[in-house]
């Protein structure tokens, strides 16, 4: 096992997802302010900005250190899933799953990619960025949709308010393993979202940290049951609590 320690990802690599008109405005007075829904200091912002900017450098390191053997690997963050191209929004100001795969398609990389979301909130940033592109399938499962859901390869599932362990677990036994033997990926995102946990401040779940667990097992064993395994790596998204950690 390897501890990798990334550097906060280059301002020209950002632009292999987002806009020039946005990189250029997170500088801007009260810039992150729309993202986080509060006043941030200059102080504040900027070491926001470092903070995402590593963690987007993780994921991408993570893609790397997995794909050559199909092997696993997790950051202990990033997740961004709602950043667009052109903004920032729901806590997010860079696309760590998109910049992960652009950053790989720069050195060559053409497989398939499965990004797998179980984030309480829709990734609708990582859907409409890859919107257009029959190599990447974005799978959410979600309290509600936060926009347009329409992609070429796409799967989003809204269960509403309420969720506990077992509907989640039936609509993922359900829905996860035809997608995987179908689309048969090179490289498997997965966002393994805390925020479902029934103690979560922000969240309207009521998953177990069992059902946490036994989430995080499935969707592992799923793509290790296929006759070529893909890479497989983690991210940690979404979770806003003092036991947050513990999931």
């Amino acid at each position: 096992n390897r501890v990798l320690l990334p550097e906060p990802i280059g301002w020209q690599e950002l632009r292999l997802v987002h806009t020039d008109g946005y990189l250029e405005s997170v500088h801007e007075p009260r810039g992150l302010s729309r993202v986080f829904g509060v006043d941030l200091t200059e102080a504040q912002q900027e070491r926001l900005i470092e903070a995402q900017r590593t963690m987007a450098a993780g994921t991408a390191m993570a893609a790397e250190a997995a794909l050559p053997r199909r092997s696993v690997a997790f950051n202990l963050g990033g997740g961004f899933h709602h950043a667009l191209a052109d903004r920032g929004q729901g806590f997010c100001l860079f696309n760590d799953l998109a910049l992960a795969v652009g950053r790989l398609r720069r050195q060559g990389f053409a497989g398939r990619v499965l990004i797998v979301d179980l984030d309480l909130h829709d990734g609708d940033g990582t859907r409409r960025i890859f919107a257009d592109d029959a190599s990447v399938h974005t799978f959410s499962i979600h309290n509600a949709p936060w926009g347009d859901e329409q992609a070429v390869e796409s799967t989003s599932v809204s269960l509403g308010a309420g969720v506990e362990d077992e509907r989640l677990l039936t609509t993922l036994a359900e829905q996860l393993p035809p997608l995987a033997a179908r689309f048969l990926p090179d490289l498997v995102l997965y966002v393994a979202g805390c925020d479902p946990a029934g103690d979560d401040r922000l969240g309207n779940w009521k998953l177990t940290a069992d059902g946490m667990l036994r989430r995080d097992r499935f969707v592992y064993e799923t793509f290790r049951r296929l006759r070529q395994p893909p890479a497989f790596v983690g991210v940690l998204a979404g979770g806003y609590g003092e036991h947050t950690w513990r999931y």
